[in-house]
């Protein structure tokens, strides 16, 4: 057998390299085939073949929804570990293309496991009972779907360890296909979108949610002197741009700005809990929108730019709130409707509340941590509140906008206007976002020094700009 081509990325070598020759991979490979080779016998008797497919489906979605994409779990975390990153980035391999090559590796070898199970479905479709092309875009959307979640564990990777790699474990096979099925919510997609326009919104949307999952994961091992929130940030305009654009065309009215907030939510995060690197050259006047770069925009508006798309959390703020109003404007829901002022109000809540508490109870802890943790809490807590009707329908919720938000998502029959929910998540997520921007000022008063430093650089005075 030939060598890897030298035109592959030298990660993806790598990756493929060892992970081809793991038990990880090695396992599942062969009880997929003993597996199959099982099914097929139990097709040859009519009777069973129904309870067949059954099974045969159930379990290819075990391997390639939980299995596969859960050895991305501890991908990045495992080369911080054994103190191997440093080395790979003192090569020519950027953070990105490190993230990358790992979730192509490990998604190149669930294509050669996928593969594996053609021979089968095929020979299940001749011993009759079986729809070549309906299972054949069962298993493509089990592909996208593998794709996605792989994305996922590699970006949560590297906050794989002790409790937080718990919790971050949690979250990856387990809430977010939760939060997907019930952003899109799957029944009202297909009976208003057609099975084409599902198709292109996946093929459009899926690669920008991908892309963020990356992000998260880069922003964490990338060194300080270089600035990814630029990118991030644009990125999650053009996720929202996109879903404006498909909501537009088929007046869908709010299922793609609910699909573009699951998708945007790995880069708010990120906003939120990141801290300003203190490095002058990411401030100066032609970042990200000066007169010395390529893309040149008048003073006030490059000051403006510069207040949503700088580093750090005190921007991030801003920036998801800018987000939600784009969403709130582009997304076509019925912005007379108090709930859906409501969902909007609590949306933002479930991503400030849960970074101030962050903030008040663990100030020296990693925000993105510790914001996880509450808002998982948060989670736990509307589903308690979705199974008790008495709490379901009582103001009570309200006290925290993560868990009204969460029960919004759950289809609850919330009351709007006629009791003091309405007013307790307005004020709640108005106090956490106060009390949040008060709190950045310290985080304001650095930016501010290091937009100075950064000006003392461009005008030569390199040497006053490290000495203050």
């Amino acid at each position: 057998m030939n060598d890897f081509a030298d035109r592959l990325s030298p990660m993806v070598v790598k990756e493929l390299r060892q992970g081809m020759r793991s038990r990880s991979f090695l396992a599942p490979f062969l009880i997929v085939q003993l597996m199959m080779i099982v099914c097929v016998l139990i097709s040859l008797d009519a009777e069973a073949r129904k309870a067949v497919t059954t099974f045969f489906w159930f379990f290819t979605g075990v391997m390639l929804l939980v299995a596969l994409p859960f050895r991305g779990i501890g991908s990045v975390r495992g080369e911080m570990r054994e103190k191997t990153l440093e080395l790979l980035l003192l090569t020519r391999l950027s953070a990105w293309r490190v993230v990358a090559g790992k979730w192509a590796a490990l998604f190149l070898q669930t294509l050669l496991l996928a593969s594996a199970l053609l021979p089968y479905v095929v020979l299940r479709y001749f011993l009759g009972g079986v729809d070549l092309a309906g299972e054949l875009v069962t298993l493509f959307w089990f592909l996208v779907a593998n794709a996605i979640l792989t994305a996922v564990c590699v970006g949560l990777s590297p906050f794989m360890y002790g409790f937080r790699g718990i919790i971050a474990a949690f979250m990856a096979p387990g809430l977010v296909p939760v939060v997907v099925v019930s952003m899109m919510d799957i029944s009202r997609v297909s009976a208003v979108v057609p099975g084409s326009l599902r198709l292109m919104a996946t093929c459009l949307l899926g690669p920008l949610f991908i892309l963020s999952m990356f992000e998260l994961a880069v922003a964490r091992i990338v060194p300080a002197a270089e600035d990814r929130s630029l990118f991030q940030r644009l990125l999650a305009v053009a996720i929202v741009a996109m879903a404006a654009l498909l909501e537009g065309i088929y007046h869908t009215r709010g299922i793609f700005g609910g699909v573009a907030l699951v998708l945007v939510a790995p880069i708010l995060i990120g906003a939120i809990t990141s801290e300003a690197p203190p490095v002058p050259v990411l401030y100066g006047r032609y970042r990200p929108f000066g007169p010395r770069s390529r893309w040149r925009l008048p003073g006030p508006l490059s000051w403006a730019a510069g207040r949503f798309l700088r580093p750090g959390s005190a921007t991030g703020i801003w920036f998801t709130l800018l987000i939600f109003t784009a969403l709130a404007l582009t997304s076509g829901i019925d912005l007379g409707n108090p709930r859906a002022w409501r969902l909007i109000l609590s949306g933002i809540g479930a991503f400030l509340m849960p970074l101030l508490l962050a903030r008040l109870l663990f100030p020296g802890k990693d925000r993105f941590v510790t914001w996880l943790c509450f808002e998982i809490f948060f989670f736990v807590l509307a589903i308690l509140f979705s199974i008790t009707k008495t709490l379901r329908e009582h103001w009570i919720s309200s006290l925290a906008p993560p868990v009204d938000f969460w029960l919004h998502l759950f289809n609850e029959a919330l009351p709007t206007t006629d009791d003091p929910g309405f007013y307790l998540v307005c004020g709640i997520t108005a106090g956490s976002l106060l009390l949040l921007v008060i709190g950045s000022r310290k985080e304001w008063k650095k930016i501010g020094e290091l937009e100075r430093e950064a000006r003392n650089l461009e005008s030569g005075g390199e040497g006053v700009a490290f000495g203050s």
